[in-house]
């Protein structure tokens, strides 16, 4: 096979006949031991190991028959999302890579466990995110959640605990209507929990007869309130039905279904309504960790999660959808070909037909391809890895159009290896070498609830709301006999209404929009919206904070909620973003960290942004690590007491920058003191600014990029 002996051979001339030619450059580990030999070229144990790994691919290369001749050209087969080689042997048919459009026609990877199938989900995230589609991850194995570090726009979201999604199931989004809600939630409950119509329709007719207890049929209602899946149950619980009545058995298998998904899904229905996913996900890669779920609960998630995404473009056709990529790790579990044949039809399957039409791409990998539905497998893009013979290696090869010659190809590949056949543009399978993706796997539940506090304000949700009980104390406004409240004439000094307290938790959700935006985004008017306000700042829920923008931003209007308002709505008190900070800090501190991922995402500066870094314990307001290794720190002086010393111990922390925003041309005039006093180097390594210039004459990218220097 080789024209030289192998063992005594100089480094380069491996690396020139053998390495390179066979684009093994790609393999971390045989550059690893090439560069161990380049070192000591008499180590024949790193010469023995070096061999062992090349061997397989040598030996395919002295097979003079490709049976996938011709191999495609240089161009044939690349696309902007480049994953790929196509090459066999010393054979290379250049990069492989998709348009956009063709991966949003589905993709199906099969591969047995440890062939490489997370490694080319990381490549498709990675190369994805590169042109703007961002990546919903449905996963079991807890891979996906270490791409916080590479791709820091990530999101995790848990089942359970302090991280949990929030998602209330019977809110209909945008556009559609709470019955056809109703009624799918009812359909994937069934085909997920295996319960026949009599319960469904059991289950319909309770879930509606709970939506007008709530008003949520009320389309004059400008804040609506939703029942969750316990007040629910607890409404299925408390009728009584007729011993072995037709109506007593679908009660005990409604109840029963219900039990188990409010045991699995712990906290995650436990809210009014949950996170606003429709415009989460086209703003960041949204990872959802499924283990703490059974196969039945993660079948249940996931469709009501992408019912609720298709149901929603699907009704607002005219809106502008950015494409997004929903990536579902083995998804047998989901596209299960076998319980839609005994039921007949899965939804998920029905609504999976329909998603290329509004820009939702579908990632399956899986172990069994005859266990997967049709509309999973029917993509533009297959991927054969190793498979052992048997029924799904029959499969692939079917859909595929594989040659007897090629199926037996299959067994040679090595992890990383696959066979790959597209639906357009090239007609004929290929084989392609992944090349491998570096991600440290060690990231902590830790790291992952300090890396999701950036992003509280998107992820907002109102608590479960509770029907008001009826009031004991009698006061003017109120029937003797009946209890009744007359709320036009009565005032609760200590209660909040349902409408405070909604207005209360999108307060507690974003904390840094002004009255005026409030009111606008809630479409209520000046009058509606001042009435809600007053109340609640009378009755002490909440404060005014006057903040001066600067030049025509003028002087805005915002609220902070007390320790009362936290109360009045259940919900623990705030951490401060600024770690103890006031208000007007935490608000400039939180605007610039936003215009800096805008910044990093726009123009891919690829730079880890972290509100409250501890570097060598010292915390920073706003730290930026920037490509090159340096770090830049911005802090927040909205007076001028303890910037020196802020300076200093940034600094000596190894910040090669520090940016000092200023609230106003006081505390800039202060600042420019102190520091003026301090030594050349400190001087060097400061630069002051206003914070409203900073964040409106795009001086903040130049600042970062700057390598310091004196602006005092």
């Amino acid at each position: 096979m080789l024209n030289f002996n192998f063992f005594t051979a100089p480094p380069d001339l491996i690396k020139k006949e053998i390495i390179e030619p066979f684009h093994l450059d790609m393999d971390p580990v045989i550059i690893g031991l090439w560069q161990s030999i380049a070192l000591y070229p008499e180590n024949m144990d790193r010469r023995r190991q070096l061999y062992a790994r090349i061997a397989p691919v040598l030996q395919l290369a002295a097979n003079e028959e490709n049976h996938f001749r011709p191999m495609p050209i240089p161009g044939e087969v690349d696309g902007p999302i480049r994953l790929a080689i196509s090459a066999l042997g010393h054979e290379s048919g250049g990069f492989f890579g998709l348009y956009p459009e063709e991966l949003m026609r589905g993709c199906v990877i099969m591969g047995y466990r440890g062939t490489g199938k997370t490694n080319i989900l990381y490549l498709i995230i990675d190369r994805a995110n590169r042109c703007g589609i961002p990546c919903i991850v449905f996963e079991i194995k807890e891979d996906c959640k270490h791409l916080i570090r590479r791709l820091p726009s990530t999101i995790v979201l848990d089942c359970r605990g302090d991280n949990a999604l929030k998602f209330n199931p019977i809110v209909p989004p945008p556009g559609v209507s709470l019955v056809n809600r109703i009624v799918t939630v009812a359909e994937i409950t069934a085909q997920s929990h295996s319960y026949f119509d009599g319960t469904a329709n059991y289950f319909i007719d309770h879930a509606n007869k709970c939506c007008k207890e709530f008003g949520s049929f009320d389309e004059n209602t400008e804040i609506k309130n939703y029942p969750d899946l316990r007040y629910i149950y607890n409404s299925i619980k408390s009728k009584r039905e007729l011993s072995l009545s037709r109506d007593a058995r679908y009660r005990e298998s409604a109840l029963n279904r219900l039990e188990s998904i409010l045991f699995t899904g712990g906290d995650m229905f436990n809210c009014n309504t949950g996170h606003q996913l429709e415009k989460i996900i086209e703003r960041h890669n949204v990872v959802f960790r499924l283990t703490s779920l059974g196969e039945k609960g993660r079948i249940y998630l996931i469709s009501l999660i992408l019912s609720y995404l298709f149901q929603f473009r699907i009704a607002n056709p005219d809106k502008r959808h950015l494409p997004v990529l929903v990536i579902i790790d083995e998804g047998n579990e989901v596209f299960n070909k076998w319980l839609e044949e005994r039921i007949g039809s899965l939804m998920i399957s029905s609504l999976a037909r329909q998603a290329r039409e509004f820009n939702l791409g579908i990632v399956v990998t899986c172990q069994e391809i005859g266990a997967l539905c049709d509309s999973a497998k029917n993509v533009y893009t297959q991927i054969l890895m190793r498979l052992p013979e048997g029924r799904n290696l029959r499969y692939a090869s079917e859909s595929m159009g594989l040659t007897r010659e090629q199926l037996e190809f299959n067994y040679q590949l090595q992890t990383g290896q696959a066979i790959i056949r597209l639906g357009g543009r090239y007609d004929k399978p290929f084989p392609v070498k992944f090349p491998l993706y570096r991600i440290e796997k060690n990231v902590t539940d830790g790291e992952i609830i300090q890396h999701m506090r950036k992003f509280a304000p998107e992820l907002i949700y109102r608590p479960v709301f509770t029907l008001p009980a009826s009031v004991e104390v009698v006061k003017e406004g109120v029937d003797i006999k009946t209890k009744k409240v007359d709320r036009k004439t009565i005032e609760r000094d200590e209660i909040a209404m349902p409408d405070e307290k909604a207005f209360l938790m999108d307060i507690y959700n974003r904390p840094f929009i002004s009255i005026t935006q409030r009111y606008k985004e809630k479409t209520l008017s000046a009058g509606r919206g001042n009435s809600i306000v007053n109340l609640l700042v009378r009755k002490g829920f909440c404060r005014k904070i006057e903040i001066s923008l600067g030049g025509r931003g003028g002087l805005a209007k915002y609220l902070e909620i007390s320790d009362s308002g936290y109360k009045a709505i259940e919900m623990p008190k705030k951490v401060s973003l600024g770690r103890g900070a006031g208000f007007e800090h935490c608000f400039w501190q939180w605007d610039i960290f936003e215009l800096l991922n805008s910044i990093n995402k726009e123009y891919k500066k690829g730079w880890r942004i972290e509100i409250e870094r501890n570097i060598k314990e010292k915390f920073v307001d706003i730290a930026i690590e920037r490509q090159d290794g340096n770090i830049v720190a911005i802090e927040v002086a909205v007076s001028a007491v303890n910037e020196k010393t802020n300076l200093e111990k940034d600094i000596k922390a190894g910040c090669s920058l520090v940016v000092i925003a200023c609230k106003s041309k006081d505390v800039f005039d202060k600042v420019k003191e102190i520091i003026e006093n301090t030594d050349i180097i400190m001087k060097e390594k400061v630069k002051l600014e206003l914070v409203q210039d900073i964040l409106r004459n795009n001086l903040l990218e130049k600042l970062i990029e700057s390598g310091g220097g004196n602006n005092v």
